[in-house]
């Protein structure tokens, strides 16, 4: 399991809570929910940024040690 989905399970996050909370389209929150790899920040930084603040987390929390590489807000 994904550094993101463990917080979000351990949050109690729901699915149409990264919808309303993110601004996220269903689509989108379904595979944050589902996902084993996360997109590359650089690319996804308003999603990312947007599921971080539903989480009370950073983007650099979502990724933990799981992604290497340079991932900042």
């Amino acid at each position: 399991m994904n550094k993101a989905r463990q917080i979000i399970r351990t949050k109690g996050i729901t699915e149409g809570q990264l919808i309303d909370g993110a601004g996220l389209s269903s689509v989108t929150a379904k595979k944050i929910m589902t996902a084993d790899n996360w997109p590359d920040p650089k690319t996804y930084s308003m999603t990312l940024r947007g599921v971080a603040k539903v989480l009370g987390v950073t983007v650099d929390d979502l990724y933990g040690d799981n992604n290497k590489g340079d991932h900042h807000e």
